[in-house]
């Protein structure tokens, strides 16, 4: 036959060829075929997304395609007469792993993640002793790890997140030297990390979060000299971090957040230099941030919140400038900061800076403005606990002397002011007294000596609360003096009323402070300071709590004692429509991190004019439309506590509703 008569002859079979229904090649196993069938069976196979080839015409007594037609089965690679891969990742498989899967002897890859598979892993898997890749994740399964995984020393990943697998982690995985990834994130692991693990020196990626993992970290993990990616955050592991972690110079992300870790961050991290992601928040480290933090050039993202860190902000955290993310918030930090943090032009814009509830300060008009405008939520200062401004004294009588502050911005949650004094400048003092609150104004300091010049400081305190765990001390204010003196003492004001914005119908609380011989006597007033015409009955002490108002109403206080009279400032309250009212709170989950959406009315569409608060701690608003909020839950809620969540829109308040954490 000539070459053109061949390949004409060729040429006319191929449409019989591709009208063939079936190619058969050789048979597998009867033994791997059972396991495939068992596989289908067992997970609800006919409702598969993709089954195609499985059972395709003419079908064997099985009730399957006919043997040698497996290769053609989705999902399933044939080399060599054998099965190497089942891949079914995302395909609907509903119902429990069978114990034939053992017979699969030469399987290099199973891989069914993100489908419905529940119970436990059958112990006949232990016989695939070729296995490479096992990715499991994203299903159901319950029980524990299967302790024969550490025979398989083949494995390269180990894939089981996502589940509900407890029990201990086997510390028989230590054993597998050839283990690149190894995933177990978001299951109801418990027990402690096994120090075996520090023999994986392969391994690229371990993440464990999400569990019930307890005890210390093994030191061992500084051996894991390949490690990029270490991921054990919401844990309850305990202890210090071993400063050996900072020989892990080829680490990217470190992640040990949320557990209940304590002592000093190890100066060592800072030689990581490869690092882009270090986040230990919400736990209880305590000490200094290290400076040796500002060496690593690659850091994006620094999240130190909620822990017991005190001292300054370095200012070689100004050095990081590819930092998109820097949360200090809700530690003890205190002192002014560093000017060189302006330099952190890469932050995100209302989102990627966080300061909240320390005792930081500034008086940098311009870095004050870029901080705010980089703040989560736009304000930091606010939450600040630092000392009182413009403190000085003046005599009342020849023993006494009353000592006066303007109170601080952050009045919220309990704390007050320690006042101390000296007959020296420049100290040693004394602690004086405390007052009850951060409102408190002034103080008596009784049982001088007439014509002693005094020496005083002051210090803010801040008792811990929802949004953080410390104690916040201020840095302590300017000496100021006074001497005391006889003869009494006309009133002046110290603390003068503030004009407010109330919703129509609502109420608002107006106070005044003075100082001067007491006792004091007041009369409050409604119009223009100076008018007595009229006064308001019963409003006689130096607070005052207005009416339902439902128009602009202004008002002023008299304070008088037994040598005079001081008329306050007016206090104007504005009257604006009604507020903003929560109608519901959703979350998936829940838990601190996640989304929670807000229902109700009177919303702002620009995510600026919202502020939203839980327990106090403001929420991260992502959208904003008039009748609907998204926010992230503050980090620093505590799991199964409620709080008062309560939302300001441009200046008006909502009601309360309580949400509680899971």
């Amino acid at each position: 036959m000539s070459r053109s008569q061949k390949a004409w002859t060729v040429f006319a079979l191929m449409p019989l060829l591709w009208a063939s229904p079936r190619i058969v090649g050789a048979a597998i196993p009867a033994n791997e075929r059972a396991a495939l069938i068992a596989l289908y069976n067992s997970t609800t196979g006919n409702s598969w997304t993709i089954n195609t080839g499985w059972k395709t015409p003419p079908l064997d007594v099985d009730g399957f395609a006919m043997p040698g037609t497996e290769w053609n089965w989705f999902g399933v690679t044939i080399v060599s007469d054998h099965v190497t891969e089942i891949k079914l990742g995302s395909n609907n498989l509903v119902g429990s792993l069978p114990a034939q899967l053992g017979n699969l002897t030469n399987l290099v890859n199973l891989a069914m993640s993100s489908n419905h598979l529940s119970n436990s892993i059958p112990m006949e898997l232990g016989l695939l002793s070729n296995l490479v890749y096992l990715n499991l994740s994203f299903n159901e399964l319950t029980g524990s790890i299967p302790p024969w995984l550490g025979n398989i020393t083949g494995l390269r990943l180990i894939a089981l997140n996502r589940n509900q697998l407890s029990g201990n982690i086997p510390s028989g995985l230590g054993n597998l030297t050839n283990l690149r990834n190894l995933t177990l994130d978001r299951n109801q692991l418990n027990g402690s990390i096994p120090p075996e693990f520090g023999n994986l020196t392969n391994l690229s990626s371990l993440s464990l979060f999400d569990n019930q993992l307890i005890g210390s970290l093994p030191a061992g993990l500084g051996n894991l000299s390949n490690l990029k990616y270490m991921q054990l955050s919401w844990n309850q592991l305990s202890g210090s971090i071993p400063p050996e972690l900072g020989i892990l110079t080829s680490l990217v992300i470190l992640e040990l957040a949320n557990n209940q870790l304590s002592g000093a961050i190890p100066s060592e991290l800072g030689n990581i230099s490869s690092l882009t992601d270090l986040e230990l928040d919400g736990n209880r480290l305590s000490g200094s941030i290290p400076v040796e933090l500002g060496a690593l050039a690659q850091l994006q993202s620094l999240i130190l919140s909620d822990n017991l860190l005190t001292g300054s902000v370095p200012a070689a955290l100004g050095g990081l400038t590819h930092l998109v993310e820097l949360y200090l918030d809700s530690n003890g930090l205190i002192g002014a900061i560093p000017g060189s943090l302006i330099n952190l032009t890469h932050l995100i814009d209302d989102d990627g800076f966080d300061l909240r509830y320390n005792g930081l300060t500034t008086s940098d008009a311009a870095l004050r403005t870029f901080l705010n405008s980089k703040q989560d939520g736009g304000d930091w200062q606010s939450t600040q606990t630092v000392a009182p401004a413009s403190p000085y004294g003046s005599g009342v009588n020849s023993t006494t002397i009353q000592a006066s502050w303007t109170p601080i911005t952050y009045t919220g949650d309990s704390g007050g002011y320690r006042l101390y004094y000296s007959t020296s400048s420049g100290g040693p003092y004394n602690l004086y007294g405390i007052t009850p609150d951060k409102l408190t104004s002034s103080m008596l300091v009784a049982g001088l000596t007439a014509g002693t010049p005094y020496y005083f400081v002051m210090e803010t305190f801040t008792y811990p609360h929802a949004s953080n765990q410390n104690t916040i001390i201020s840095e302590r204010s300017a000496e100021f003096s006074a001497t005391p003196q006889s003869g009494c003492v006309s009133p002046s004001i110290t603390t003068q009323p503030e004009s407010l914005t109330v919703s129509s119908g609502g109420q608002a609380m107006l106070s005044v402070k003075a100082a001067g011989t007491q006792p004091f006597n007041y009369q409050w007033y409604q119009g223009a300071s100076g008018d007595r015409s009229n006064p308001i009955a019963g409003a006689t002490e130096d607070y005052f709590v207005t009416r339902a108002l439902y128009t602009a109403t202004s008002y002023w206080a008299l304070v008088g004692n037994a040598c005079g009279t001081a008329s306050s400032n007016t206090a104007m309250v504005t009257v604006l429509p009604g507020g903003p009212i929560i109608s519901a709170i959703a979350s998936k989950t829940g838990k601190p991190g996640s989304v929670a959406t807000i229902k109700g009315s009177g919303f702002s569409s620009r995510k600026k004019s919202n502020v939203i608060y839980f327990g106090g701690g403001k929420a991260r608003i992502t959208k904003a439309c008039p009748t609907s909020l998204q926010v992230i839950i503050p980090k620093g809620l505590r799991s199964g506590k409620a709080y008062e969540v309560y939302l300001r829109v441009n200046g008006l308040w909502s009601n309360v509703v309580m949400f509680k954490v899971k």
